[in-house]
């Protein structure tokens, strides 16, 4: 029972059904109920209303099941897939990669046979939707990747013709008549229709879905001509299976039912019906020995079961008297073959006797009236060259002769002879297969019997060249010959006529007795031919009369192409104009004007002319026409081979020009002339480039048809490019390549173009198909390197062997194109991963003079992925031995050593034009992984401490110094604790550089919670007097000081001696005094004790101190006892003084000895 899923789900719902029982069924242990959920699962997907879009979230993951050990499980993944493809035909997309693995399964794995079988089952059901899913997705590409995976995998199924196992002989069998069936034009109607009605509803379904009607000629990525001849090479396969001796029996009748299929459904298709005609004739002789008796008998049976039905089809009249004949030697009697005729065969013999008696009577009557001329040559002796409808009638004659000579010796007695000769050669028993398949006939010794056998035997005497028929029509034919050669040495053409007796004068009544006494006349001198000569009695048509004769003549031949259809003479007709129009007066033009007019007013009915009328002109530019006396006479009157073939590029470019004037570009016969034609001369191929979408598509046709001429082809097609058309036109042109490109057939060619066309680029002048109408012609321009570069760099993404070639181009190129190149490259060398082995080799072997293009390359690739072990290398090395510049190593600074990093830091901290290149070097040291450890090479303080060991030479050099330490600083990558960290092992160096007291002031504003942690770092620089290194030290410090102000004044007064002050207050100037003093009293009692004596006279405010004794005076009102105490207390101050002075120099000293003894010990 079918399943059912009620249309009142949302999806949501049903998209949880289907999730639980695909996890059900990765679950379950057991196999059949594993089958059980998957198959509700896909009912459920298949049957439901948002079937497309639950396929599309589902389909994947019904697909993981493939992987499933079971046979079982497999066969049903491709149940599931032939299902889903038919609903939804997007499957496919997905379900391509799965087909082609399961068809490639291991001969050894439990049940392969049966999932090949299947997957060419589902292959079979499914290849119509495909076509017509892929012809109506003709812009997608992903439907176009798919068609071309799916002929893959086609052409992998049809190999299995041969296989050793009869089940996939058998499908793949099937298969292939899918593939003639829906590769093959749909007939006319009323024969369809009558095929149709004998084949199951399931394979009418099927086969009326699609054909090749509906695939257009111009389809961007299905070829209508290779569907047309893979479905006429796999149908003339199937028709050789039957001369296979090892066929089984099952196999040969799945191929009489498959080949009596096609044969219904296209009986008007490359003269179907006869073809098989004869192979089922040929089975029925040479049946395969293999064969059992009982098997004989069911091929026999099945065979006449397909002949009956064939026999009923209206479109089999032209073979129904060989279907009669077989029927009849299988055993069929009159009655089942009259009751299976059509209805209206009945009279078609009357009406045949009719016609041929009508035809005998008006062919004797041309016989009659003929005149023989010796202008032409015989037909008969063109051999091989004779046609049809001339040579037929003495054929038949000949047949007709002999049978009636056979015929007339039938007798017992000849007969009973013939077998008594013949029983020597026979064996000494029956062979078992002339046993099975003998059948005695039915109407033997009967006259018809008779006359039947007859003919058989006349029809085989004819064409072994034997028989008195034959011999009688070739005396007869040697007696005419013989009698014209005669008559025209006497100098008569021919005997009167009567119609010129009719025109003399009667004789008197008396005639008669005059006439007997007068003597005879002799035959040496007859007198009445000396009185009638018809070359004595015409005169000489005029040059202008005898063209205006061929003229009329001419024009009367093309008017009678209705008759000529009707009677079946349509292609003796199209000779006659050809003939006439290449033959005769080959240096005037008027015919072939004549001629191409007519061609193209009727232009769908009339390609089959134009292409016969263009194969007859290149034969005689190859010399090997079968007309060859004609030919012998042009070359004689001097047409060379080259003026033969200017002419025939003149008709052809004729014929295009007539049909491009009238807007006829997009008509059939415009793209067959160019695709069908002997060949393509570069003059007719320019016609192309006016046309856009429908031209190129017919030169991607020409490029894949036309193996010698290929290399112009895609020459025309890369001259596109630089057309003077819109940008898709362009854009056209590169998806075409592409498609090409991925041909193994083509690669090497459109490579070479390639390289041809890029090396183009480094001459002095653009090459003529580089040049637009627009441009000067002796000038590069940018827009003609862009177009150069156009295709060049779109085929780069896909093949990156092209990537040396640019290279040397580059270095060879003028500094405009190098400028182009380096512009336009950067969004097709970012696809290219950093690991490509091209790009790695061409970083080792840089050209000479391309090493800026190849840094670019580097830049570009390692933007969004950092750089591997193995481009680093290579590009240090380059950098080493060219000496590049040194921002080609931004890119692979992460991957350098410590060493590289910190040789390569002036180049860019201290050179005046790498500074914008600053902050993206800072950026790429802190932010970059070394590629094998994963960590940075150099982290910010040692960045820090680094930076800070440069040695600037000059005051420039000094300045930037000073200015990228902001660059360094202000990044987000460096924390206050790397800045900690990197002051601290600046601090232990020897000599401390300038730098170092500016990096004090410019953290001070950065970070302002490092006030502490910077005002300890003054008093140790202090306390070691690192500051006296030098001068430049010395002012730096000093302006250090001026700029942290507060934060430096406390070490600054505590820690410095009178001199040392003086000297300071001496750089600063007097302003410092007064700062100084706003700040001293902030300082604590203890502080207040360190700072020397001469300094605290310089800050003190001494007036303000004694306004303050005053007030205290007033307030004691002057008293002699305050007076005293004051003194004493100036006393007490002045000993603490010195003795705090004594205390502090103590101190002093022992801070100096501890931190040299820090100094010696890490020197140790």
């Amino acid at each position: 029972m079918d399943k059912f899923v009620e249309p009142i789900e949302d999806t949501a719902t049903v998209a949880e059904r289907v999730s639980k029982a695909i996890k059900e069924a990765h679950e379950a242990a057991n196999v059949d109920d594993k089958l059980k959920l998957l198959e509700d699962a896909a009912d459920i997907l298949i049957n439901n209303d948002q079937s497309a879009h639950l396929l599309d979230s589902f389909c994947e993951e019904m697909l993981e099941f493939v992987d499933n050990p079971q046979f079982t499980i497999k066969c049903f993944v491709v149940s599931f897939i032939q299902r889903a493809c038919l609903r939804d035909p997007e499957v496919t997309k997905k379900a391509i990669t799965t087909l082609s693995a399961l068809l490639s399964i291991d001969r050894q794995y439990p049940g392969a046979s049966r999932i090949i079988r299947r997957v060419i089952i589902a292959c079979t059901n499914i290849y119509p939707s495909i076509i017509q899913w892929a012809v109506r997705k003709k812009t997608d590409l992903e439907a176009g990747a798919c068609w071309e995976a799916f002929s893959i995998l086609k052409g992998r199924i049809l190999q299995l013709i041969d296989n050793d196992n009869e089940g996939i002989r058998t499908v793949t069998l099937k298969f292939l008549e899918t593939i003639v069936l829906a590769q093959s034009p749909r007939p006319v109607k009323d024969d369809a229709v009558s095929g149709m009605e004998m084949i199951s509803l399931e394979e009418k379904s099927r086969h009326e879905l699609v054909s090749l009607t509906d695939v257009p000629r111009d389809h961007r990525f299905i070829s209508y001509r290779k569907l047309q001849i893979e479905a006429d090479e796999n149908f003339k396969s199937l028709l050789n299976q039957f001369t296979l001796m090892h066929l089984s029996a099952q196999n040969l009748l799945v191929l009489i039912n498959v080949v009596c299929n096609i044969a219904k459904l296209r009986s008007g298709w490359e003269k179907t019906l006869e073809r098989i005609m004869d192979a089922l004739e040929v089975l029925h002789v040479n049946l395969p020995p293999t064969l059992g008796t009982s098997q004989v008998k069911s091929v026999r049976k099945e065979l006449k079961f397909h002949l009956f039905r064939l026999l009923k089809m209206p479109a089999a009249v032209v073979i129904q008297q060989k279907l009669i004949t077989l029927l009849t030697d299988l055993g069929a009697s009159a009655s089942e073959v009259n009751r299976n005729l059509p209805p209206n065969s009945a009279m078609l013999p009357k009406r045949g006797r009719r016609g041929e008696a009508a035809e005998e009577t008006a062919k004797r009557a041309r016989v009659e009236a003929k005149i023989e001329d010796d202008e032409y040559p015989d037909e008969s002796a063109a051999g091989p060259s004779t046609s049809s409808a001339s040579s037929e009638p003495s054929q038949l004659t000949a047949i007709d002769v002999t049978a009636q000579w056979i015929y007339e010796r039938l007798n017992p007695q000849l007969v009973t002879n013939l077998v008594l000769i013949s029983l020597v050669t026979f064996p000494e028993e029956m062979p078992a297969m002339f046993a099975s398949s003998y059948t005695p006939i039915a109407a033997a010794g009967t006259e018809n019997q008779k006359k039947h056998l007859a003919r058989m035997m006349a029809t085989q005497a004819t064409q072994a060249e034997i028989g008195p028929g034959f011999e009688q029509m070739k005396a007869e034919k040697l007696k005419r010959m013989q009698d014209r050669i005669e008559a025209r040495k006497q100098g008569a053409v021919i005997a009167p006529t009567p119609y010129v007796n009719r025109d003399t004068q009667p004789e008197p009544s008396g005639s008669k007795k005059s006439e007997a006494k007068l003597p005879l006349p002799t035959f040496t001198a007859p007198k009445p031919k000396q009185q009638f000569n018809l070359i004595s009695s015409v005169q000489k048509m005029t040059k202008k009369e005898m063209s205006e004769v061929f003229d009329h003549l001419y024009h009367r031949i093309m008017g009678a192409e209705r008759r000529a259809i009707q009677g079946g003479a349509i292609q003796q007709q199209n000779l006659l104009l050809v003939i006439r129009a290449s033959r005769f007066q080959s240096n005037d033009e008027h015919f072939e004007d004549l001629l191409i007019n007519y061609i193209i007013e009727e232009h769908k009915q009339r390609t089959e002319l134009a292409l016969l009328y263009l194969t007859e002109i290149y034969a005689q530019y190859q010399g090997f026409s079968h007309i060859h006396i004609p030919l012998k006479q042009l070359r004689d009157h001097g047409m060379s081979k080259s003026q033969l073939y200017e002419r025939y590029d003149r008709i052809l470019c004729k014929m295009l020009k007539n049909l491009t004037v009238r807007d006829l570009h997009r008509e059939t016969i415009f793209h067959k002339l160019l695709l069908e034609s002997p060949t393509v001369t570069p003059n007719s191929v320019v016609y192309l480039k006016e046309f856009s979408a429908l031209g190129l598509t017919t030169l991607r046709e020409l490029i894949l048809t036309r193996n010698r001429q290929r290399l112009e082809l895609i020459d025309l097609l890369f001259s596109l490019g630089f057309h003077d058309k819109p940008d898709k036109l362009r854009q056209s042109v590169v998806d075409i390549v592409k498609e090409l490109w991925e041909l193994s057939y083509l690669r090497e060619d459109i490579r070479n173009k390639l390289r041809e066309q890029i090396e183009c680029c480094t001459l002095d002048v653009p090459p003529r198909h580089f040049q637009t109408l627009l441009e000067a012609p002796n000038k590069w321009t940018e827009n003609i390197y862009r177009n150069a570069l156009h295709l060049y760099l779109a085929l780069l993404q896909i093949d990156t062997t092209l990537l040396m070639p640019l290279a040397v181009a580059y270095a060879k190129g003028p500094i405009e194109f190098k400028r182009i190149v380096l512009r336009l490259v950067e969004p097709v060398v970012k696809t290219i991963g950093v690991q490509n082995q091209e790009m790695l080799d061409l970083v080792a072997e840089c050209p000479l003079g391309a090493e800026t293009l190849i840094l670019r390359f580097v830049h570009l690739i390692t933007e969004r992925n950092p750089p591997t072990r193995e481009l680093v290398d290579r590009v240090r090395s380059l950098h080493a031995t060219r000496n590049t510049d040194a921002r080609g190593m931004i890119p692979i600074l992460s991957g350098l050593d410590r060493e590289d990093i910190v040789n390569l830091l002036p180049h860019f901290v201290l050179n005046s034009s790498n500074q914008k290149f600053v902050q993206v070097v800072i950026k790429r040291l802190l932010t970059g992984k070394n590629p094998d450890t994963l960590e940075p090479t150099i982290t910010g303080e040692d960045l820090i401490f680094e930076y800070h060991k440069l040695e600037p030479r000059e005051e420039e050099e000094r300045k930037m110094h000073v200015e990228n330490l902001s660059e360094l600083l202000d990044s987000r990558h460096i924390q206050k604790d790397h800045i900690a960290a990197a002051i601290e092992k600046i601090l232990e160096l020897d000599v401390v550089p300038p730098l170092f007291y500016h990096t004090l002031t410019v953290v001070d504003k950065k970070f302002p919670s490092l006030d502490s942690f910077i005002s300890n770092v003054v008093q140790k620089v202090i306390l070691r007097e690192l500051w006296k290194a030098n001068d430049e030290t010395r002012k730096a410090f000093f302006r250090s000081i001026i700029q942290l102000r507060s934060v430096a004044y406390a070490p600054m007064l505590t820690e410095f001696r009178g001199d040392e002050f003086l000297e300071f207050v001496e750089y600063a100037g007097n302003q410092i005094i007064l700062d100084l003093r706003d700040f001293y009293p902030t300082l604590s009692t203890s502080q207040r004790r360190s700072v020397a004596t001469e300094i605290s006279d310089k800050v003190r405010d001494k007036d303000a101190e004694e306004k303050q004794r005053l007030k205290a005076g007033k307030d004691g009102k002057g008293s002699k006892e305050n007076k005293e105490k004051e003194k004493d207390k100036d006393k007490e101050r002045e000993d603490d003084r010195e003795n705090q002075e004594q205390e502090r120099e103590a101190m002093r000293e022992s801070r100096r000895n501890k931190e040299q003894q820090k100094e010696k010990k890490r020197i140790a």
